[in-house]
């Protein structure tokens, strides 16, 4: 039978610091993954939004300028169109009035009667907007150039975001 009272059991230093030099080592790496997700996560989400907000606000503008009638022209500006149409008319109206707008930072429609509703969220703020006319044909056609940057107050790039859009639509052929 053996004796096994003379032997020591545990780890020697050279042991533990090599345990402990691999543990950091896969630590380290698995914070930096994760850090490093959570960044892309950021920066996609940013980009998302913006990209989202641009495409929603361009539909709806460019929707509004090809079932307009006319141009009103007293109120139309470089930052602000005015629109004559017979789209979602009021009660006992033959045509009506719709503004599209920058109100706060975000790019409003209002119609004539009603309130202003935001066609971006608030998660955008907008750079630029402007509308120009172009007289290429009988039928007007207007140049659209939309800006928005994601809202946020962090310096980091990686939570910033911005995109502009160009478009040009005409009105519809009366």
């Amino acid at each position: 039978m053996k004796n096994y009272r003379n032997k020591q059991f545990g780890f020697t230093l050279m042991e533990i610091m090599v345990f402990l030099a691999i543990f950091s080592v896969v630590i380290v790496s698995v914070l930096s993954f994760f850090m490093w997700t959570s960044r892309s996560y950021y920066k996609i989400n940013a980009a998302q939004e913006v990209l989202t907000n641009i495409s929603r606000a361009m539909n709806v503008i460019t929707n509004e300028i090809k079932l307009a009638n006319d141009i009103y022209g007293p109120t139309t500006a470089n930052n602000q169109l005015s629109l004559v149409t017979d789209n979602e008319l009021p009660v006992g109206e033959s045509s009506t009035y719709v503004d599209i707008f920058n109100c706060d930072g975000r790019i409003c429609l209002k119609r004539e009667g009603a309130p202003p509703v935001a066609i971006t969220s608030n998660e955008v703020v907008v750079e630029t907007l402007s509308f120009t006319q172009i007289a290429t044909t009988s039928v007007p056609s207007i140049e659209i150039v939309v800006k928005l940057k994601y809202n946020t107050d962090s310096p980091r790039p990686d939570y910033q975001s911005s995109m502009q859009a160009n478009s040009v639509a005409s009105l519809r052929d009366y």
